[in-house]
């Protein structure tokens, strides 16, 4: 906040009926700031979607959406460090021999 209040994009007010309250406002720069990001994320949009029909694009959400779903509440199957303990198993089972 202090960093985008410095640069002239916001400004900052305390609340007249609590001081311990900031009102925070977008100045005509951070205005213009926005609407220069708004533009970029289009053109980005734009640029990503190249090439792809409505048909694609659907079936890309469709996919993608069951990816989500997939992963929504599900708990792993096994331990990230699951490899790492095996292999040290490995290596205290030859240190004891047959």
């Amino acid at each position: 906040m202090n960093a985008i209040d410095a640069d002239g994009l916001v400004s900052r007010q305390r609340d007249p009926a609590n001081r311990r309250i900031q009102q925070v406002a977008l100045t005509g720069a951070g205005e213009a700031a926005v609407q220069r990001m708004r533009l970029a994320a289009v053109a980005f949009d734009q640029q990503l979607g190249d090439g792809l029909s409505t048909s694609d694009l659907a079936a890309a959400r469709r996919i993608l959406d069951r990816l989500r779903d997939n992963l929504d509440g599900a708990q792993p199957t096994h331990s990230l460090n699951e490899p790492a303990a095996r292999r040290r198993q490995e290596i205290a089972g030859r240190r004891r021999g047959p």
